[in-house]
């Protein structure tokens, strides 16, 4: 198994995704992968005085792929393959 994170622009474009992959319809590709989705992701600012810690959006709409066969191949996927200094989620 591998694990790779992609990160679009935001949901719209990961939707449009899924359809130029034919998600919902291809059963040979969900057994090949599994999605995890992530989202959006935020930082929390620190208050000053008394005010509520609030958060802010950081940039990109992210999601866990898990690669179950090995035989797979996921040029398609490049565009959108992240490295991150730690993941967002792991997977159980």
């Amino acid at each position: 198994m591998r694990d790779i994170i992609l990160k679009f622009t935001d949901k719209s474009a990961y939707k449009d995704f899924l359809l130029k992959i034919e998600w919902d319809t291809n059963e040979t590709l969900q057994n090949q992968i599994m999605l995890d989705e992530i989202g959006y992701t935020y930082t929390e600012i620190s208050p000053l005085g008394d005010d509520e810690p609030r958060g802010i959006r950081n940039e990109g709409y992210y999601v866990n792929v898990r690669i179950l066969d090995e035989s797979f191949t996921y040029e398609y996927f490049e565009p959108f393959i992240v490295q991150l200094e730690q993941p967002l989620r792991e997977w159980a």
